[in-house]
């Protein structure tokens, strides 16, 4: 895996991106999920990526409520798959892989087109948390009345909820403080405005700052408790030395590695009705 800070896509010029590559539309190959990283992304780049980077009446907004209609699509053909018609936990696992494809992509758009914004990152958020709620439900609900809604199968249903929560949360609040200890001087130093995050500035909406301020208290928490706000005096690249592969394996606490496990699982009900149940509790 390259361990360097990819460099930037070259601008748009008259709707067209000159020499545009995979490693210019991620953050950090040392961040990446590898489910993302070899699956989901080179998806993205090839199928939404490349043809719609230069259209400009596409925004990142527009894949990204794309990524939602795919995914509580796939969520119900999955429910509904349960009334008898198996072939419909295919279908459903491939609209949900859609839908995880479509939701890398809208960040990648505007990685390229030079950034996205506050709106934006707070509604990709409130995306994956739907499509992920919603296909945890289609699997759940039927799964439990197979098992007589045994307190039992509730429990550890319910557990493998709240521990992809916890994972996605952690593996979040670790990516960014990663990024943002190994970031080159010039990009830490562009200003007091850009150190203040979106939604304490002036002109930030009631609901961005109501989300802002929870993400803070959530990884706020999490980074205290482990000691990355004194780790990031590091220098970058020292901090980027130590700290790397450690990083590469809180990366598969992703949400893009639970989907993945999620969709393979559902497909797999297509042979054997109770295999996303038990997929999911031994992942």
């Amino acid at each position: 895996m390259v361990e360097r800070l990819v460099r930037p896509a070259a601008p748009l010029q008259d709707g067209v991106i000159p020499a545009l590559r995979f490693e210019q539309t991620i953050k950090d190959p040392g961040v990446e999920e590898p489910a993302n990283l070899y699956w989901h992304r080179p998806l993205a780049f090839a199928l939404l990526v490349r043809p719609l980077a230069p259209r400009r009446r596409v925004r990142p907004n527009h894949v990204t409520v794309f990524s939602l209609v795919l995914g509580l699509a796939g969520a119900w053909t999955c429910y509904r798959a349960w009334d008898g018609w198996r072939a419909g936990f295919l279908l459903g696992a491939l609209l949900v892989l859609g839908s995880v494809v479509a939701d890398c992509a809208d960040g990648m758009i505007a990685r390229v087109r030079g950034g996205g914004s506050a709106f934006g990152m707070l509604l990709d958020g409130i995306v994956d948390l739907a499509v992920g709620l919603a296909l945890w439900w289609a699997l759940a609900w039927p799964t439990a009345r197979l098992l007589d809604h045994a307190w039992w199968a509730w429990l550890l249903m319910v557990g493998v909820l709240l521990s992809t929560e916890l994972h996605v949360a952690l593996y979040d609040g670790y990516k960014n403080r990663f990024l943002a200890a190994v970031a080159p001087p010039r990009v830490r130093a562009t200003g007091a405005e850009d150190e203040v995050p979106a939604w304490r500035r002036p002109g930030a909406s009631r609901f961005e700052r109501w989300v802002g301020a929870a993400y803070e208290r959530v990884y706020g928490g999490i980074a205290k408790r482990s000691g990355a706000e004194r780790l990031e005096a590091l220098p970058p690249e020292r901090f980027r030395a130590v700290f790397g592969r450690a990083m590469r394996w809180a990366s598969w606490l992703g949400l893009g590695t639970h989907l993945f496990v999620m969709y393979v699982a559902a497909a797999a009900c297509a042979l054997w009705p109770l295999a996303a149940f038990w997929v999911a509790v031994v992942a």
